[in-house]
């Protein structure tokens, strides 16, 4: 014999994929239904398309806000600190300041790592930039490399200089080629990498629907992308000779300008992300207070219209059973008798009976 749907059958959706979880306390969903409840924390479970839609940075748990607002400031940070301390250690030809850029280097290294987190609201197998996220977080790598090679060519400049009165660097005498052969090429390529890092940041602000955000990390991207392939084209051209040597004089001078400026326009990419976390963050704790006001005035509301629901179903007690209201008394126990149903009285004849002769 089939089976037949009940009501509360009809009014939910289709299964939860497996893996899925909460997009607010992160909870395990699989086995459950759209259109149910959380079991942690009740959030309502939206079908999966619909949880694509709707799902925002502010529906993400506290944590994850903390940790990519702590991932926005250490890009900030890293970037901004490398920058002018390689520039002041190369101005003033300081092996500590360089020393101190490998720090920041590794900062910004730690902000990739955390920013680049899956998205709160992604499952293991639904997460299309698991490949994009290995990437990044391995190339990244390369500002450590690019600051140390700086910092060692730094070493080979004042060892070649003064090799007899700085002993404790004589060893890196005559190496100052090989470091910045490293410190070029690094440094090239580090301008690259920056490119996938734009495009998976970009759909971060995706999720935060923060359209300008997203447009501007994706012309980011296109100006890091140019400005590298400039500054390429622009090197090999110099040896040239003639109108070919001004033309790769003028891309070479065009791809920095547009390496400042998506530089920059990345640098207030990272504050505009930053801030945003910092919003949700807030936005987050104001909700949860929220509900806990709510939920203390349903409380109070419970405890003004119902009466001592314990002291008057305690089992010995006189009485009627009580129990709130719009609930249907469950007996608790077993001699407990059932309450039989109230008898359907018969409708009275109308009338004298009436003779039906046979004939």
């Amino acid at each position: 014999m089939p089976m037949q749907a009940t009501a509360r059958d009809s009014t939910l959706g289709e299964p939860v994929v497996e893996g899925r979880r909460c997009i607010r306390c992160q909870y395990e969903l699989t086995g459950l239904r759209s259109g149910d409840r959380c079991p942690e924390c009740g959030t309502p479970i939206t079908s999966a398309r619909i949880s694509r839609v709707r799902s925002t940075i502010s529906d993400a748990p506290v944590s994850y806000l903390k940790a990519l607002a702590l991932g926005c400031w250490f890009l900030l940070g890293g970037s901004f600190g490398s920058i002018m301390l390689g520039w002041v250690a190369d101005a003033k030809r300081s092996i500590t300041i360089s020393a101190i850029s490998i720090l920041t280097s590794i900062v910004w290294w730690a902000g990739v790592y955390i920013t680049t987190q899956p998205e709160a609201h992604v499952t293991p197998k639904a997460d299309k930039h698991a490949t994009l996220r290995t990437v990044n977080r391995v190339l990244q790598g390369v500002w450590v490399i690019v600051a140390a090679a700086h910092t060692g060519l730094l070493l080979s400049y004042w060892a070649g200089i003064a090799p007899g009165g700085m002993k404790s660097i004589s060893m890196f005498s005559g190496l100052e080629k090989p470091f910045a052969a490293i410190y070029s090429i690094s440094s090239f390529l580090g301008i690259f990498t920056l490119i996938p890092l734009s495009i998976q940041l970009s759909s971060l602000a995706d999720w935060a629907s923060d359209t300008d955000l997203s447009s501007r990390m994706r012309g980011v991207s296109i100006g890091l992308g140019f400005g590298a392939l400039a500054i390429f084209l622009g090197t090999f051209g110099a040896p040239l000779f003639g109108p070919l040597r001004f033309f790769a004089a003028w891309l070479f001078t065009l791809g920095v300008v547009a390496l400042i400026l998506s530089w920059l326009a990345f640098m207030w990419s990272m504050l505009g992300l930053a801030r945003m976390s910092t919003w949700a963050i807030a936005n987050a704790y104001e909700h949860m207070d929220s509900e806990l006001r709510i939920a203390e005035r349903h409380r109070e509301h419970i405890r003004k219209i119902s009466p001592d629901i314990n002291a008057l179903n305690r089992k010995g007690t006189a009485g009627p059973v009580v129990s709130l209201p719009g609930e249907k008394h469950v007996p608790q126990s077993r001699e407990e008798p059932i309450p039989l149903a109230e008898p359907i009285p018969l409708a009275e004849p109308e009338g004298p009976p009436k003779i039906i002769k046979q004939g």
